[in-house]
């Protein structure tokens, strides 16, 4: 091979196959200039007994880790791969499917060590199936479900023959937090034919309510004809919501519910109740 220049070295022949007479090999710092034909290796090698990085048709393969300078490192941990710059990295877990924070120089594990994002610098949307565990790792820190939307609450009988509301206005929403239920209604009706009289509700509610809590709910209403005192709107059942109120002469003795006879139309209704399910 002639010495004859700084930049390159001709390669005149690799092993037995003869090269292009203008293909030239880069000493430090150069570039790989020229075509080389035919070119088969087994490797690469940075000393005589141990072949760090293989090229063939089916593509790279490398022995040991891989030092990217002045950025980091990517590395093997038994069947894993790290993956960062110094105590800042990823590790790709197979065993258990999941990815988690490293330090990449000590291959050590990092628990609550990393953030994910940063303040002037977030992530947008994240996707999941599962749950998010906030502040501990146990099933009472994990928040498994977020919902909004809307509903369409109902007058109704508890049971037997439905009255027949006309809606000036029947909407309502809700958010649901884990097993949290925020709910509102906005109800007018015009006109309604009553067949059977019996206890007003309301139904339509997005989420069963759960058992073993029966909480009270507020509301603001014009227009009802209430034969009770102290009305107040609870759940009547897991379904449904109803009015309950005392005597209305005294205004003490037994809680009874409030009956469908209190509407006979042009009655308007505003509440909210929050509830578990």
């Amino acid at each position: 091979m002639s010495k004859s220049r700084d930049a390159v070295e001709d390669i005149r022949t690799i092993d037995t196959v003869t090269a292009t007479a203008n293909a030239a090999l880069p000493k430090a710092g150069g570039a790989l200039t020229g075509t080389v034909t035919n070119f088969t290796s087994t490797g690469i090698d940075d000393n005589a007994t141990s072949t760090k990085v293989t090229v063939s048709n089916t593509g790279v393969a490398v022995t040991g880790d891989i030092t990217l300078t002045s950025a980091g490192s990517i590395k093997t941990q038994g069947t894993d791969i790290l993956l960062g710059t110094a105590d800042t990295g990823i590790r790709f877990y197979d065993q258990t499917s999941s990815i988690y924070p490293v330090n990449v120089t000590s291959s050590s594990d990092r628990d609550n060590a990393v953030d994910l994002g940063h303040p002037s610098v977030r992530f947008k949307d994240a996707y999941l199936s599962g749950g998010v565990y906030l502040g501990g790792t146990g099933a009472a820190n994990a928040l498994d479900d977020y919902e909004e939307g809307t509903w369409t609450p109902a007058f109704g009988r508890n049971g037997g023959t439905q009255p027949t509301p006309t809606y000036g206005e029947q909407v309502g929403s809700y958010t649901k937090v884990g097993n949290m239920v925020f709910l509102t209604g906005d109800m007018y009706i015009s006109a309604i034919s009553i067949p059977d009289n019996g206890n007003l509700v309301i139904t339509g509610m997005p989420f069963t309510k759960g058992s073993g809590h029966n909480p009270t709910g507020s509301f603001t209403s014009t227009g009802f004809n209430f034969s009770k005192a102290r009305s107040q709107l609870v759940w009547l059942d897991g379904t449904k919501l109803g009015f309950l109120g005392q005597a209305a002469s005294t205004g003490a003795g037994a809680w009874n519910w409030e009956e469908l006879a209190a509407l006979d139309g042009g009655e308007a209704l505003r509440f909210a109740i929050t509830y578990q399910v």
